[in-house]
């Protein structure tokens, strides 16, 4: 894809063209795909490929621009899969935290997720487990080495649930699922729900379709029309911005200008209010997000404005880049990608 020369934007979102679905379809085509491996390598690929945090965000923007009924878009979900130790299951561990909105108080879900070979089934079988007290290990990814401690009491295990991985060449995905009206949880209201998780795993791009029928078919959650959330790879940024008090009306001479340093954004559209000294929201936010522009996809620096969502002013870059910065003189920001990848959400300096 051509480079895509910093741009500035200002009060003109509307002149943005709006991502598609089929946009976004486009860039799950790899550039080349990786050869087919053994078992045990890639139960090591697949533990790689897994392993950091996940979001949906262009999807949910493209649903609500592109006209689809509110009661079949999806719910934007950020995912952290940490590879972690647990003894008492062994094996290839991740601590599995979702959450709604990227909101961390939301969490919906809470796992652990062990990869292993079974050559029996000559695939890759990914088994669940959820916590008894699912309280105490919520934030469990700020202190991983207490999973260590971790028995088999404080763990419900359904083998039934197991999701089974082929490594697919001609895509250069994993492809897995459960097996066909194995996985059966009890439900007070509904009887017997059977569960169905279908999962597309690539190096940067993650497809996740979990659905639950009772026994008469009716839909109990899920996307009716089968169409996965689709989560791409999170990359986090570290930065800092400046805003003048006066706002845009600022003149050169007006210098007094709040700096915030060590602003934590990622590229899946993470949103920072920006606040005063003393705690007050100034009333406009800076979002990083990778979205899909004209058929280009794009990493951009947002300005928002809180009151009305709208898009004051942007910057673009090649969705690639490790830096990327605006600068309006009443506003400046500049964030660059954090060492190592930046897979998982790094502390914030204090």
């Amino acid at each position: 894809m051509r480079r895509i020369a910093w741009s500035v934007c200002v009060l003109l979102a509307a002149c943005v063209a709006q991502p598609t679905r089929e946009d976004y379809a486009q860039e799950q085509i790899p550039a080349s795909a990786p050869a087919p491996l053994d078992l045990d390598a890639n139960l090591a690929r697949l533990s790689e490929w897994f392993a950091g945090e996940w979001d949906n965000h262009e999807q949910v923007i493209q649903e609500q621009e592109s006209g689809v009924s509110p009661g079949a878009r999806h719910e934007r979900v950020h995912a952290l899969f940490l590879p972690v130790a647990v003894p008492a299951i062994g094996g290839s561990v991740f601590f599995a935290r979702q959450t709604l909105d990227d909101d961390p108080a939301r969490v919906f879900r809470l796992r652990l997720y062990r990869f292993a070979v079974d050559r029996a089934a000559d695939a890759i079988r990914l088994d669940q487990y959820s916590f008894v007290d699912e309280a105490r290990w919520r934030d469990a990814h700020r202190d991983p080495s207490e999973l260590q401690a971790l028995t088999t009491a404080e763990l419900r295990y359904a083998p039934d649930c197991a999701v089974y991985f082929r490594f697919e060449a001609a895509s250069a995905e994993f492809v897995g699922s459960t097996r066909e009206h194995a996985c059966k949880v009890a439900s007070a209201r509904r009887g017997a729900v059977i569960v169905e998780d279908r999962i597309r795993l690539g190096a940067d791009t993650l497809a996740i379709l979990s659905r639950a029928h009772d026994e008469t078919g009716r839909l109990v959650y899920g996307n009716a029309d089968s169409v996965p959330h689709l989560q791409r790879r999170v990359r986090w940024f570290r930065g800092f911005l400046a805003i003048n008090r006066v706002g845009p009306g600022a003149r050169p001479e007006d210098r007094d200008f709040r700096t915030w340093n060590g602003i934590v954004l990622h590229s899946e559209g993470r949103r920072q209010p920006i606040e005063w000294e003393d705690g007050r929201r100034s009333g406009w936010s800076v979002q990083l997000a990778r979205l899909s522009v004209r058929g280009d996809s794009v990493l951009a620096l947002n300005l928002l404005d809180d009151a009305t969502g709208r898009t004051l002013a942007y910057a673009w870059a090649a969705p690639e880049s490790s830096r990327i910065g605006l600068n309006l003189r009443w506003f400046q920001a500049d964030f660059s990608q954090v060492a190592d990848a930046g897979r998982f959400e790094p502390a914030v300096p204090r």
